[in-house]
């Protein structure tokens, strides 16, 4: 980073991206706090130049707050969501509106990829067992 003249890196998920098709939601979150709790120690070696990006499953939002208020205090600065809600709960249901206010009041960006897709695998997932 020194060589390259960057301040700051941001640590994204990358292959954790495909967690997101983990059917079990209490598996998923169990997963995301366990990848969350490794990028905060990886990132705590330079807490100033390396900023992590959390993994937070909603399919809870309650938890999915709990989550992100717990990885904000160890440094997170950002929040990787799945990109479409399970059918039938649509990001823009008031069911959500606690994830945005408490996202904003943190100070926590939502990151959204197309592989985090969960409604698209639940959907197959579904479709193949009848």
């Amino acid at each position: 980073m020194e060589t390259d003249s960057v301040d700051v890196s941001i640590v994204y998920p990358t292959i954790g991206l495909l967690l997101f098709s983990v059917q079990d939601s209490g598996l998923l979150s169990a997963i995301f706090s366990t990848y969350n709790d490794w990028v905060a120690e990886f990132c705590q070696e330079y807490p100033d130049r390396l900023k992590g990006i959390a993994m937070v499953n909603v399919d809870d939002v309650q938890a999915g707050i709990k989550e992100m208020e717990r990885c904000a205090k160890m440094g997170f600065v950002g929040a990787m969501i799945t990109a479409y809600p399970p059918e039938n709960r649509a990001f823009d249901s008031a069911e959500y509106e606690p994830l945005w206010a408490a996202a904003q009041e943190m100070d926590i960006p939502r990151s959204l990829h197309a592989a985090t897709n969960r409604s698209v695998m639940f959907s197959a997932a579904s479709t193949k067992l009848s």
